[in-house]
């Protein structure tokens, strides 16, 4: 049994045919069904019409007679019955089942019984009889092997029977019809075998038809279909299926070489892929038989592909370091899951050790089952050489930044107290001439310069004190002069109006001419003298004022000596950045001081062009007052020539006295503003001493080298000069302390200083 279930289960054929039989079978059987069933309900019905035809009949034949009582009548008609219609029997009961009539004699006086008419009659009998109803149809009923009809009909009390039967009852009796419908069945069964005749008939011509159908439109079709797919199932994808129609298995043959032309495309495009790559690639089995491999890979492992495809295993292929341990082809054909990236070590069949890179992933089949596997390879030598070397340049490079570090941290310290006003201390110079080394020395050069420049401040510093000192103390011998020859002037103004009494009294007493005339020519001498005095002092007020204008030309190079030097300084303070901003503020303050100097340098110098330039109008008014006195002398000495002339002479010497006078007053006033100037002078060069004082003091805060230790330092190698450290009041070490990197400054921040710088120069 299960062969043939196997069989069927591999035959299409089959199953179509079982199909078909089934369906037409199942048609056939229930039209054969439904066709007996309606012959045999017309044979029933047309028997049931008869007996329920016969049942009125007879009783309308036996009423009449039922009515009057004549039961020979009644018998009679029933034996006709029997005799014309030998399969009918007609029983006529009472209300209490007894058989009153029949046509056959021998069941009379007996009960309606189910062996006389059948079971499934006898309980419609017994409600008929009581109810009076006639039960709807007939009854099928087999008795004695027989098939009989039975139709039933009440027989009623009615008005015509009252006056033997009364009026109390309502039913009678019961008239039964018995009749055989034997002939009727046989025919059925005629008509039925008939029927199943033709209707097998039919089926095996219409599986014959559908059959040969199948055979030519269908099975032989999907019989070539089913070859074609054998023969591509088996790796054969050069075949093709003629298609010779458009129905369903046309269009399935189509799709069929459709799909044929798909797997060749596909199969193509992962030729073309597995060619296309140039990396190292390799395919293989599940059982770890390498089944594939490009010439990359021949290259790298030494074996050409037919050493190794289908005969040796990828690990006697390459002997990697990972094949017992981190095996990315194992890993993938076990789990199913691709690995990328895994470094490993394969061996050369020259016996080279080759750094890689793989990648694996499984092969599977459409359902998922792993089929073998395959590896992307990369020789990564040339990277890890790369890596090799990168680590030893980031290795340099780190040494390289610690020792820049440790550099950049002892230049922060040095500058760091470079910037407190230490200047002693030198940057260490290691001999390796890089540029660390080169700004070791531009730092030392630079401190030396601004150690020169200091020390030449202070130099000049002390110099304008002790020239502000000279001055001062040459104001006050000037002003002491001054004083001397104000009072020179006032006796001169003095002896002039005496004078002016002398001429007055003159002109009112001649007689006193000469006497007065000679004490004239006198006191003409003595003003002579003091004429003389005076020019001598004028001469050395200009002299001494020269010797103040050269002074002060003097301290006005030093200021703008001080005022380049201080320049260059806040310059190289502005260069040094963050660093330089104290020592920029001490350039600045000497800036200001050494202008300052010079801008009282300047109005000294002033003053004393002004003074002079009026001592040597007072010296030519003295001279022209000398002069005077000798042309008075003269006139006197005419006086006792021509005393007539003394009126004359004295309105002239009276005019000539007004003018001494004046010229003594205005030279009065230009000694009185000298003095003043030289009071001023004095005090600016107090002033300038104070602010000398000043500069030396803030430049005392800056420790540097000697003077002398430099010029000896400077006079030896500059080699020497600028490796040597210098003795300091304690170590470097002690003096490095890590405040932080070191930031430069902004070139905006530089401009802006170096703009400031000379905006004010």
């Amino acid at each position: 049994m299960h062969w043939i279930i196997d069989y069927v289960r591999r035959r299409l054929r089959m199953k179509i045919a079982l199909v078909t039989i089934s369906t037409v079978a199942v048609l056939m059987g229930a039209i054969i069904y439904l066709s007996i069933t309606a012959h045999t309900k017309g044979i029933l019905k047309t028997a049931t019409h008869f007996g329920e035809g016969l049942a009125e009949n007879t009783y309308s034949a036996i009423k009449y007679p039922m009515e009057i009582g004549d039961s020979k009548t009644i018998a009679q008609q029933l034996r006709e019955i029997k005799a014309h219609m030998e399969d009918v029997e007609v029983y006529i009961c009472d209300f209490d089942r007894e058989i009153t009539y029949a046509s056959s004699e021998d069941v009379l006086r007996t009960r309606v019984s189910s062996d006389i008419i059948g079971e499934g009659s006898l309980p419609s009998v017994i409600e008929m009889l009581a109810t009076g109803e006639s039960p709807k149809g007939a009854f099928l009923e087999k008795i004695q092997n027989r098939n009989y009809l039975v139709t039933l009909r009440p027989i009623l009390n009615e008005r015509a029977c009252y006056h033997c039967h009364g009026s109390s009852r309502k039913v009678l009796g019961g008239l039964i019809v018995k009749q055989c419908v034997d002939e009727s069945y046989a025919a059925i069964a005629s008509s039925r075998n008939r029927d199943l005749f033709l209707g097998l008939l039919g089926i095996g011509a219409i599986l014959f038809i559908l059959q040969f159908a199948m055979s030519k439109l269908v099975t032989e079709r999907i019989r070539n279909l089913d070859e074609k797919a054998s023969q591509v199932a088996k790796g054969d994808t050069t075949v093709s299926v003629k298609v010779k129609s458009g129905d369903s298995i046309g269009r399935l043959a189509g799709h069929f070489n459709e799909m044929i032309k798909s797997i060749n495309d596909r199969m193509e495009y992962a030729n073309s892929l597995k060619l296309g790559i140039s990396e190292p690639f390799f395919m293989m089995d599940h059982n770890l038989t390498v089944t594939y491999m490009n010439d990359a890979i021949s290259k790298i492992c030494g074996y050409s592909k037919e050493e190794v495809e289908g005969k040796m295993k990828c690990i006697e292929v390459f002997k990697a370091d990972i094949c017992d341990t981190a095996c990315a082809v194992k890993k993938a054909l076990a789990t199913g899951e691709p690995t990328v990236g895994v470094k490993a070590n394969i061996i050369s069949s020259e016996g080279e050790t080759i750094p890689i890179i793989v990648s694996s992933a499984a092969l599977k089949d459409s359902t998922g089952k792993i089929l073998g596997a395959f590896e992307l390879m990369r020789d990564i030598s040339s990277e890890v050489e790369a890596e090799r070397v990168l680590k030893e340049s980031a290795a340099r490079e780190e040494e390289h930044r610690k020792y820049l570090e440790d550099r950049v941290s002892q230049f922060f310290s040095i500058l760091d107290r470079a910037s407190q006003g230490n200047l002693s201390l030198k940057a260490e110079v290691l001999g390796k001439k890089d540029i660390m080394d080169r700004l070791a020395i531009k730092i030392n050069e630079t401190f030396e310069k601004i150690g020169e420049l200091i020390a030449q401040t202070k130099k000049a510093a002390r110099n304008v004190a002790h020239s502000s000192n000279q001055i001062f103390s040459g104001n006050q011998d000037l002003s002491q002069r001054t004083q001397q020859q104000a009072a020179a002037l006032e006796e001169t103004s003095t002896t002039l109006e005496q004078m002016t009494a002398s001429v007055n009294q003159n002109a009112e007493n001649t007689l006193k001419a000469d006497k007065l005339a000679k004490e004239t020519v006198e006191l003409v001498e003595e003003g002579g003298i003091v004429v003389k005095n005076t020019t001598e002092s004028m001469e050395q007020i200009t002299e001494a004022s020269k010797h103040i204008e050269e002074i002060i030309s003097m301290v006005n190079d030093i200021a703008f000596q001080t005022n380049l030097l201080s320049l260059n300084a806040a310059v190289e303070a502005a260069r040094a950045g963050e660093h330089g901003r104290g020592f920029a503020v001490v350039a600045n303050e000497v800036r200001t001081l050494a202008r300052r100097s010079a801008d009282a340098a300047k109005d000294i110098q002033s003053l004393i062009k002004n003074s002079l330039n009026r001592v040597e109008k007072g010296h030519r008014l003295v001279e022209q007052t000398g002069e005077s006195l000798n042309k008075i002398r003269e006139h006197i000495k005419l006086v006792s020539e021509a005393i007539s002339e003394i009126s004359i002479a004295t309105q002239e010497q009276s005019k000539g006295i007004d003018q001494t006078n004046q010229s003594i007053m205005e030279m009065d006033g230009a000694v009185q503003q000298n003095a003043k100037l030289v009071a001023e002078l004095a005090e600016s060069s107090q002033d300038l001493a104070r602010e000398a004082e000043l500069l030396e003091k803030l430049t005392e805060e800056f420790i540097i080298y000697p003077l002398e230790t430099q010029e000896a330092a400077s006079s030896g190698s500059s080699k020497e000069r600028r490796g040597a450290l210098p003795p300091t009041r304690r170590s470097l070490a002690e003096d490095m302390i890590h405040k932080g990197p070191f930031r430069e400054p902004s070139e905006e921040e530089v401009n802006f200083e170096e703009d400031k710088d000379f905006e004010e120069f």
